[in-house]
């Protein structure tokens, strides 16, 4: 359409509707919408592209035409020198909306988001929503998750470890999790807990921490002795008598556990999706062990028979937890309680030298498979029965055989033999007798 020489004369008598270029600045072009708004715009085209391009300039009389025609002939200097206003205000206009979008996302619904993802993605996601919601949720749940700052972070996490130090370690990894979600998926412009250190580090040599037999005596009827709910008792003592991870006992269900009522082919049989290796794992059951888990079933039976809804929508998982939303004992739930127990130890009386050593030198449940692992081999049983027990990869030619045969008499003849040294161990000892190991009788 033929341009026009606009004068503010004729942007007062245009009508709705009417788009009316100016003769004197080429591109700049007065418009006025169908309900009467009225503005200028910009429209141009970069070197060697046909097609046209516009951006709004401002609306009339509060940018005059003078002003308008400034505008336009800056922008027209800034196109020759290879700019492109249009993509420009929309690079602008979307910086303004991602920092919008990330203001109203709160650490709640980050923590939603990510749960979501985590569910499809990741086995141990309910152990992710434990940490979440109980240490991050009620402190930073209402705040803006883009304005979580690393000393933050680090201040919460120090927190967190102060009242349970391995918990601290815990939260951090699914904080890193969490916040490194977001940043791939644009959320959020970076993550604040990457650079940040574990609040506590373990010493070298606790890595490889165990029981001696005297600490697993104190221990064990410390674990005995304690004001502790059932399920926590019962599954730091199926820990210690069958060498299964933590995850794998809390987790238990119960069609996972296979011929109770006989104690030649007890066991529980782990599925590939619940054990570390990804493949099937066969725990046969001691005799202590099988009335460990028939106490258990039992006393399941009876809460369910004195309350018919105490199970409704759970799974059938057998150490149940005692939040309603949880279904079952989460696996942090028994370091917990084993810190709990070693920090009240009094240290007085016979056992005062071992009780002090435990608190110095705190073992955690993952200490109780090392013990295993190590009892067994100081009864005799063959390294590879030992790793079978363990779960783990024979690592040879011959893993595959292995994992098809599985060893179970040997595994069942070594967590027997093991079974029968922990009775041993907290039978009452005669005064001043030694309770001496089966490997050293044979000796």
């Amino acid at each position: 359409m033929p341009a026009k020489l606009l004068t503010d004369v004729l942007l007062r008598s245009a009508k709705p509707g009417a788009e009316i270029f100016d003769a004197r600045t080429k591109g700049l072009c007065f418009r006025i919408t169908p309900a009467g708004a009225k503005g200028f715009s910009f429209r141009y085209q970069l070197n060697g592209s046909k097609k046209f391009r516009r951006v709004t300039l401002g609306a009339w009389p509060a940018m005059s035409l003078v002003e308008a025609r400034d505008k336009a002939a800056a922008l027209r200097d800034k196109i020759r020198e290879g700019d492109d206003p249009a993509r420009e205000r929309e690079a602008r206009v979307a910086a303004i909306r991602e920092v919008e979008m990330r203001e109203a996302l709160t650490v709640a619904d980050l923590v939603k988001k990510y749960l979501d993802h985590a569910e499809k993605t990741k086995r141990s996601w309910k152990n992710d929503e434990g940490f979440l919601r109980r240490d991050v949720v009620p402190a930073w749940g209402d705040r803006a998750a883009a304005s979580i700052t690393q000393q933050e972070v680090a201040t919460r996490l120090r927190e967190i470890a102060e009242r349970t130090p391995i918990g601290g370690n815990r939260v951090r990894s699914v904080l890193l999790s969490m916040f490194g979600f977001a940043a791939a998926e644009g959320l959020l412009a970076f993550n604040p807990v990457a650079g940040t250190r574990k609040p506590h580090r373990e010493a070298k040599e606790g890595i490889e921490r165990y029981l001696s037999d005297p600490e697993l005596r104190v221990m064990w009827r410390q674990i005995e002795a304690a004001r502790l709910d059932d399920n926590l008792r019962d599954a730091l003592f199926l820990l210690a008598l069958t060498g299964a991870r933590a995850a794998e006992i809390t987790g238990l269900r119960l069609h996972e556990i296979h011929d109770i009522d006989d104690g030649a082919q007890a066991r529980i049989e782990l599925p590939s999706s619940r054990t570390k290796q990804k493949r099937r794992h066969v725990v046969p059951l001691s005799p202590p062990a099988v009335l460990i888990l028939r106490k258990a079933i039992a006393r399941r039976e009876r809460m369910i028979a004195l309350d018919p809804l105490w199970d409704a929508g759970q799974s059938d998982a057998l150490f149940q937890s005692r939040y309603s939303d949880v279904a079952m004992l989460a696996r942090h739930s028994l370091s917990h309680a084993l810190r709990r127990i070693l920090q009240r130890l009094e240290c007085k009386g016979d056992d005062a030298q071992i009780e002090r050593q435990l608190q110095q030198d705190r073992p955690t449940p993952h200490a109780l498979r090392r013990t295993l692992a190590s009892g067994l081999s100081r009864l005799g049983t063959r390294r590879e029965v030992v790793r079978a027990v363990l779960g783990h990869s024979q690592g040879d030619v011959l893993a595959h055989h292995y994992d098809s045969y599985e060893l179970l008499p040997e595994k069942r003849e070594a967590l027997r033999t093991w079974g029968a040294h922990v009775g041993r161990l907290l039978a009452p000892q005669p005064d001043g007798a030694d309770v001496v190991p089966l490997a050293e009788k044979r000796r």
